[in-house]
């Protein structure tokens, strides 16, 4: 190599007060040999091609649906609808669209209750808006809840409330009491709860595909050819590389739940990918009341894109494996691998006249400076030029192919030792 060809790294102070400041200090996360021998370990790596296919895999919602049981309990309400039973609560024989029905409702009571940060602030006054805005459309499965909800606020009063959901958005009641009645609600009428649900699952999956397919199809053509590339110029076996690029080509968007995600809630995640299923979200930003779309759709589209396509297994413990991280453990690592790629595929490393490399993100159009994992990447970046066979180990290990432990630790600690001078 070039010596000139190759990116200047600057020490910086290891002082106890730097080392403990520094975001994602690995040393304290993740250890190379525990991560290299959990990789190693035999795992049946067509699990999540088999059950995604088969739909039983969640689409991420508040009902936490797998696609079966989405389809079960959608199908269920708009027979019962069409034959005007479902205010009476008639019973389906299907049992299987009746426990999708009981477990629907149950997660939708676990996320409506939570108060721990994981659910939307105001996820009582939220929802309901949100159910509000799909009535005004003349939607069926809003009218039905509308309908149901008002009849449930009679019973509960005696007859001396009424009304459905403008009842909830009237400004008399606060969100904690708005929980509690969609909570209770959901016990006393629970197919229409679980048929809102699914159809709200559905039409919110629509809306996200319709709002970045043309991203998710560009990131696909990207991510597919760079991995070819370096399939051929790090050996990873055709076996592999076949996974990696059957998962890529059947991702899709999963549902896209403002209660659960969807809105950014400040803590900068623009993207997330649905662990052990091939489901990617871009995230919008702004607030419930105003979303505002991401200015870069297309590049976090991409990240998630590889964490779907390196995505590798579940083992035997039921550890879950994605690329190079595996639990708990390999977060710097796989985010560096995960991002790296991710700009590479786009275009997002570039050289400069002075020899170095410039990373870039995309911000209304226009480069700006790397905001994704700017550390890991780099660290990642300086490992494929610097070392490419300990790279070579990495980018094969992410897509599964990890048979020396030894050879696995060692390259995590080249990475690492690069991380210690970011």
């Amino acid at each position: 190599m070039n010596t000139q060809e190759r990116p200047t790294v600057d020490p910086v102070s290891n002082s106890d007060e730097v080392l403990s400041s520094r975001s994602g200090n690995f040393y304290g996360k993740s250890n190379s040999s525990i991560i290299a021998e959990r990789l190693i370990r035999p795992a049946d790596h067509n699990e999540l091609l088999r059950e995604f296919r088969s739909g039983d895999t969640e689409v991420r919602d508040v009902a936490r649906f797998t696609l079966n049981e989405r389809t079960a309990v959608m199908n269920l309400g708009r027979l019962m609808f069409q034959q005007d039973t479902l205010a009476s609560q008639s019973q389906t024989s299907d049992q299987y669209r009746a426990d999708s029905c009981i477990k629907a409702n149950e997660n939708f009571r676990d996320a409506i209750e939570d108060r721990s940060g994981h659910v939307q602030a105001n996820a009582g006054w939220n929802f309901t808006v949100n159910a509000t805005r799909f009535f005004d459309a003349d939607l069926p499965w809003a009218r039905q809840l509308d309908h149901a909800l008002d009849s449930y606020m009679r019973t509960l009063s005696n007859g001396r409330t009424h009304g459905g959901l403008r009842r909830l958005t009237d400004g008399r009641i606060g969100d904690g009491d708005i929980r509690k009645i969609w909570s209770e609600f959901s016990r006393r009428d629970p197919i229409s709860m679980a048929w809102y649900l699914s159809e709200r699952s559905q039409y919110s999956e629509n809306y996200q595909t319709e709002l970045h397919q043309g991203s998710l199809v560009e990131a696909k053509r990207g991510a597919s050819s760079l991995i070819n590339e370096f399939a051929s110029q790090y050996n990873l076996p055709a076996a592999h590389l076949n996974r990696a690029q059957l998962q890529l080509h059947e991702a899709k968007f999963s549902a896209y739940d403002h209660l659960i995600g969807g809105i950014d809630a400040g803590d900068g995640t623009l993207g997330d990918y649905q662990t052990m299923t091939l489901r990617v979200e871009t995230k919008a930003g702004g607030s419930i009341s105003r979303p505002a779309p991401t200015n870069d759709p297309i590049g976090v589209t991409s990240h998630e894109l590889f964490h779907a396509s390196s995505t590798q297994s579940k083992d035997a413990s039921g550890m879950y494996r994605v690329g190079l991280r595996v639990g708990d453990q390999g977060l710097d690592a796989n985010e560096g691998m995960t991002e790296l790629l991710n700009k590479l595929s786009l275009g997002r490393v570039t050289p400069t006249d002075a020899g170095r490399y410039q990373f870039h993100d995309v911000d209304r159009g226009r480069p700006v400076k790397d905001t994704a994992y700017p550390s890991q990447v780099r660290s990642m970046f300086i490992l494929m030029k610097n070392d490419p066979p300990a790279f070579a180990t990495l980018f094969r290990a992410y897509y599964g192919d990890a048979l020396d432990a030894q050879r696995v630790a060692d390259a995590l600690e080249k990475f690492n030792h690069n991380m210690s001078y970011m």
